[in-house]
Formats: C-alpha cells, structure tokens, sequence
C-alpha cells in the first residue's frame, strides 16, 4: 500500500476530510453542539455595534476566545449573507486544517507521510471538539498547526510574535500550546533562547486578561475538597474525558438514544478503542522521555523541534489533566485540549514507532473515524423538532450507553433566533460579550 501512495500520500486524508464535510452539510444547518452559539453571540455582536440595546456589552479586557471566528464569520456573511457564512466557515475552516497538516509532515519530512495524515484528521481536524462545535479552540490548533509548518530552531522573535498573536485571538489554548513548544524546544532542542522575546505580548495580555475578568464566569473547583467517593468518581469521569481524545464518536438522537443503541458492538468497540488510544499515547511518551534521557549527552541540536519535547509536555498535560481542576486558567478542560494535539505529534515524529505499527495505528483511526461518520450521518438525518435538553436529561438517567454522545443539536436553536432577530441570554459568558443591564428602550 506504500508504494502507490508514495507520490499522493496526501489522497487518503483528502478523502476523509471530503466525506466528512458531505455528512456535516447534509442538514439544512451545521449540526455541531455549540458551534449556532458562537455564531449567535457573533451575531449579538454586529447588533451591539450597531447601536441596539439588547443585554449584553463588548468587554473591556482582552479575551483570548472568539475574536478571530468572529471576524471571519462575520467577513463571510458580509459577501454571502448568514447561511452560506455559517456553511462555508465549516469549509474553510476543514481545507486550512488539512492544509495545514501537508505543510507540517512536508516541513518535518515525517516518515509515513499519509498514516499521518489520516491520523491527523481523525483526531485533530475532526477531534471531539469540532463535532462539539467549540469552534475558537478549533480555530486555534488550526493556527497552531501552520505555526509548526514553518517552525525551527532558526525561526525568529517575529515568526513567533505573530503566530502567538493569531492563536490569542482565537483561543487560549493555543497561546498556550505554541509557548509550551518553543520553552520545551529549547530545552530539549537547544533552540535559540531569542525566540522568547516573541511570546512576552501574548503573555502581557493573558495577564490582563486573567487579572480583569470575572472568575465566577469559569467557577474554579477543587478536587482536594472532594470526599474519598467523590474523588473516585472525579478520577474515573477525567479518565473518560481523556478518552474522548481518541478517534471514535457517537451522538445523541432526537428521540434520546445513542445513535448506537441499536449497534451496542460499535459503541463498547470505540469506547474501548479510545480508551486504548490513551493509553498508547502514555506508553509512546514514556519510552520516547526515557530514551531522551538515556542518551541526552550526545544527542545533537534538532533543525525542527523533536519527539522528545511534544512527548514531555504530552506526559505533563496527562498528570495535570488529572491533578488540576476542570476549569483552569479561564479555560474548561485546559489540559485535556492541550493533550490532542499533543498526542498527534507524538504519534507522527516518534521514529522508534516502526512503519507496519504506524500503517496499523492509521487504519485504526480511519476505521473508528468512519464509524463515527456513520453515527453521525444516521442522527442528523433522522432529525425532529423536540424539547432536545430535557431529551439529553432524560436519556442520561436511563441509558447506560451514556458516554462518547455528543448533543449535536443542543444549540441549534440559536438559529432560529437569528432569524427571528429575538434576543436572548448567552449561554457562554466567557467570549468578546458579557451580559450587562439593558436601558430598557
């Protein structure tokens, strides 16, 4: 199979990106969870510009989160009003991915260009959070990825400074991602120290920003106050948060049942292949860590940043993941973002990964990534107009197939409101608006 690939390594992922975008633009709307607020709170946005009173204000703090998608939504709907806007984004957003993706395993010249790729779009482009329409920090491991495509040791102040900028108007996680690169390159890589005169605005802002806004909006939990139970509990629901990292989905129907219910194989197959895929990524960096410091001494400066650095903050995002609470530095599951795409790169620069291990590892993906196709196109054409949260509730109480799920219709009604150009309270309160007092006009 390498062989007829070797010259279009890059058609197997074109491919998966292709059907995925056909089955998420069947509907008359992109079914993807969250993703009508934010376009709703974009659309909140170009009303409170223009003047209207409708409850909510701009806030005066720089939020790392829903900058940059709302400026290019809103530069779509501009050309081709709100519902092309709202397709086309999905589009666009899936192609930059993708390409950036080619760039990076060009840059690197990654051995076993199209498992990777493949790899990349079934936990990456298409991870839990883009099904999960959390649809800033989407955007900002796309800007993420093109940072890596041009990155290396020589990369200067400049190239750093502007990427960073990019992923803090896009979201948090990727500020926090590219600055953890380039401290982890340096100590691992011997990179060049004057790449950290690139990140001190980013840093500048991220302080500000935790310093102005309101902590209760993201309330903090600790785990330390928790009975010994509630801890038990609290560890096994981390470890199913981090296993939403691996390559399988599945979704809610209208009607309250998983999209499984009627294929209980598929959903004990991808819930025990996700947790597996962790376990993977635990075990890779582990051995990648110890080889790094078996052989530290001798081992020469990388022209791009290495296996060993991406494994050591994988590893670093795995314990805190369990360690920290859920809500951190402004950021729900912080550390479980910062974990998938992490674990592509460890994945695709460990060489001690074997070619027939890395061959296996891509099918795996792709086999679960069409599974999660198949759950998804099933839901959204059986799609009916129902009370969809008290739905999720009541599903919850009475399956016990309740995991891996996702409420893809949770939001959608947001739409409607646009439409009818009716206002209403934001649902996520940590973006570029906040609720205020409304004069009452």
């Amino acid at each position: 199979m390498a062989y007829p690939l070797k010259k279009i390594w890059y058609i197997p992922g074109l491919i998966m990106i292709l059907v995925a975008l056909t089955v998420t633009l069947i509907p008359s709307i992109p079914y993807l969870q969250d993703y009508m607020e934010w376009v709703y709170q974009a659309w909140l946005l170009t009303e409170y510009i223009g003047g209207k009173d409708i409850g909510v204000c701009l806030v005066n703090y720089p939020v790392p989160n829903g900058g940059l998608f709302a400026l290019l939504l809103l530069s779509l709907v501009l050309v081709i009003g709100w519902l092309g806007a709202i397709k086309v984004y999905v589009v666009l957003y899936a192609v930059a991915f993708g390409w950036g993706l080619l760039r990076l395993i060009k840059h690197w010249d990654i051995k076993g260009k199209w498992q990777a790729l493949v790899v990349g779009v079934a936990i990456v482009v298409f991870s839990f959070s883009h099904w999960g329409g959390f649809v800033s920090y989407q955007l900002s491991l796309v800007v993420f990825v093109w940072f890596l495509g041009g990155y290396s040791r020589d990369s200067g102040w400049s190239y750093v400074l502007l990427y960073s900028l990019l992923a803090y108007l896009a979201h948090g996680a990727g500020v926090i991602l590219i600055v953890g690169i380039i401290i982890a390159s340096i100590v691992f890589d011997n990179f060049k120290r004057k790449q950290l005169v690139g990140i001190i605005p980013v840093l500048g802002l991220g302080i500000w920003y935790l310093l102005a806004s309101d902590p209760t909006l993201l309330p903090y939990e600790s785990p330390l106050t928790l009975s010994s139970s509630s801890k038990a509990k609290l560890l096994a629901w981390k470890t199913y948060n981090l296993a939403k990292s691996g390559p399988y989905r599945s979704f809610l129907m209208w009607n309250g049942e998983n999209a499984t219910e009627v294929r209980v194989w598929m959903y004990y197959l991808g819930s025990a292949a996700n947790v597996l895929f962790v376990g993977l990524i635990g075990l890779l960096s582990s051995l990648r860590l110890l080889t790094w410091w078996r052989n530290r001494r001798t081992l020469s400066s990388a022209e791009h940043t290495s296996g060993y650095a991406f494994s050591a903050l994988c590893l670093c995002c795995m314990i805190m993941h369990f360690i920290f609470p859920s809500n951190f530095l402004g950021i729900h599951y912080v550390f479980l973002r910062l974990f998938i795409p992490l674990a592509f790169l460890v994945l695709i620069t460990n060489d001690q990964v074997q070619s027939k291990l890395r061959t296996g590892i891509a099918l795996f993906c792709l086999l679960f990534f069409a599974f999660s196709l198949i759950n998804y196109s099933q839901v959204v054409t059986a799609r009916k107009d129902v009370d969809y949260d008290q739905v999720f509730y009541d599903y919850q109480a009475r399956t016990s197939q309740q995991y891996f799920a996702y409420r893809i219709f949770g939001l959608d009604i947001r739409w409607d409101l646009i439409q009818a150009e009716r206002y209403d309270p934001i649902v996520y309160p940590n973006g570029l608006l906040i609720e205020c007092e409304s004069s009452g006009e």
